[in-house]
């Protein structure tokens, strides 16, 4: 049989041979042994039989030590081979797993440069290569969305690496089933935040967009109420460059963060004038501030029978012409970039209680989370606020649930230093982390604001589950003594609802105050 090692064979007896010869040599014992003891036992008088019985014993033990060193000289041999053979087989596992290791480098190299280690998404390199290229194949229109997880370091701190880890990969798998499903699509992580996809069909990105949204809700709540996706959404007309066309929309996707949680804004390709780079917006919002060039505007907070509460009042910046009043969605999140808030919500607190000195009418302003990160604005806000009395007890001052989530203490600082003065202070956007905020019921708060996403819809009749969440919120916030507003009503069912539901007040187009005048 030929060796399994490519080596030369080692020689073995064959069966039949090997036995001739353990024959042979038990053959030649006897005749020796019987030979002597015939030559020494006669003369001394021994038996020759005995002395045949006798030696033929020695002679068939010698027999058995003469095949046994046979067999032991066989199986060393075929031991000899068998080591051989498995070194053999060593050294080719050995250069199998060297090749093996070779090509997984050479695989991690390639995902390294093309693809991200966490979530098996293109790169951004590699994602915005693959999008020029799309935009260069004579695709008509092309839809891009932009999704962006919010706080991820604060994710981690609050429920793990690895859970926030899991969140974001789950994320990646929805994303990915596009590119599986249909040609051309691409799917891409930009960065630690913000994951891409682009549609080489039209008119399906928003509702791409929503649906994935949606489909991130629920396990994200679930796992941490305080993060959120927003996703921002550009139908793309060719020509366009990559560029361009990512400024269109991480300019939606500014204004979806500014809208809310799980929000999702459009805008369109060429829109009048060309999008403005963080640069510029910058220098605008910094000429608006000094130059004066912004106003307050005034959205009526209504109670059930119509009588108007206070005002809301976002600011406007009027940016280049005057009459260009952009609204907080357009130059907020370009404010938060460029680090702005807190100059900005300084200046709307001066305005506010200028108007409220003016005619006397309450109104609701709200602060960035990021100012209040800055313990000089806290300070130059209550001396502000203390300055002003009487007028600051008809200012109503808004926070983000989220910071309260994130910060209890602060916000409870605040509130109950701005509230000493007369200060109302309450949280705005309020969704499903109220119950979830620590120390709610002794944080200084007087009222809580749902967001509009969360009241869309309860008149329906098929809205039980909706009007059964509402009813629960409305019982907590009454249990700890809050107030609670209805933000964004838009449909005079809902609104009705509401306040069946024991809403205190609401604000939106549904919202019809006592006295007209206010249009915002």
């Amino acid at each position: 049989m030929p060796s399994t090692t490519g080596l030369l064979p080692v020689p073995a007896l064959p069966g039949a041979g090997r036995w001739r010869l353990v024959g042979a040599a038990l053959w030649l014992a006897l005749m020796g042994w019987l030979g002597l003891a015939a030559h020494i036992a006669m003369p001394a008088g021994i038996e020759p039989l005995e002395v045949v019985l006798l030696l033929a014993m020695f002679g068939a033990g010698a027999a058995v030590l003469l095949a046994g060193a046979v067999v032991a000289h066989e199986r060393a041999q075929a031991r000899l081979a068998a080591e051989l053979d498995h070194a053999w087989t060593e050294t080719r596992h050995q250069l199998q797993a060297l090749f093996a290791s070779q090509a997984e480098q050479l695989e991690a190299l390639r995902r390294e440069a093309h693809v991200d280690a966490l979530t098996g998404l293109a790169t951004r390199r590699h994602f915005l290569t693959q999008l020029g290229r799309a935009l260069d194949s004579g695709l008509p229109r092309l839809g891009l969305v932009i999704l962006r997880v919010s706080d991820v370091p604060g994710m981690n701190r609050r429920i793990g690496r690895e859970a926030s880890d899991h969140v974001l990969q789950s994320l990646a798998q929805t994303l990915m089933q596009y590119p599986h499903r249909t040609d051309g699509c691409l799917a891409g992580r930009l960065n630690g935040t913000d994951f891409a996809l682009a549609l080489p069909v039209a008119g399906v990105a928003r509702e791409t967009a929503q649906a994935l949204v949606n489909a991130m809700r629920v396990p994200l709540v679930s796992v941490d109420g305080a993060t959120a996706v927003c996703a921002g959404v550009v139908e793309l007309a060719a020509p366009v460059a990559v560029g361009v066309a990512l400024t269109l929309a991480d300019e939606a996707l500014a204004r979806a963060e500014a809208a809310g949680a799980f929000r999702v804004v459009q805008v369109d390709h060429a829109p009048p004038d060309p999008p403005l780079g963080e640069a510029t917006w910058q220098q605008h919002l910094a000429d608006a501030l000094h130059q004066g060039n912004t106003s307050l505007g005034a959205y009526p907070v209504c109670a059930a029978d119509s009588r108007v509460l206070y005002l809301d009042c976002p600011l406007r910046m009027h940016l280049g012409h005057p009459q260009d009043r952009r609204v907080a969605a357009h130059w907020l999140p370009m404010a938060g970039r460029a680090r702005l808030c807190a100059q900005v919500d300084e200046h709307v607190l001066g305005l506010a209680l200028q108007a409220i000195a003016a005619d006397g009418q309450g109104r609701c302003i709200n602060f960035a989370a990021q100012s209040l990160g800055f313990s000089a604005f806290v300070a130059q806000a209550t001396r502000m606020i203390e300055l002003a009395q009487p007028y600051a007890r008809q200012l109503w001052i808004d926070l983000p649930e989220s910071l309260a989530l994130e910060r209890p203490g602060l916000v409870r600082d605040v509130a109950l230093r701005w509230g000493a003065a007369g200060v109302q202070v309450g949280l705005e956007h309020v969704g499903d982390a109220l119950a979830r905020i620590p120390g709610l019921q002794d944080m200084g708060l007087t009222v809580v604001r749902v967001d509009s996403c969360y009241v869309e819809g309860v008149g329906a009749p098929a809205a039980a589950d909706l009007r059964r969440h509402l009813r629960a919120l409305v019982q907590l916030a009454h249990g700890l003594g809050l107030s609670i507003t209805a933000e964004g009503v838009r449909d005079a069912a809902d609104l009705e609802q509401l306040w069946a539901l024991g809403f205190d007040a609401a604000t939106g187009p549904a919202v019809q105050p006592m006295s007209p005048q206010y249009s915002g």
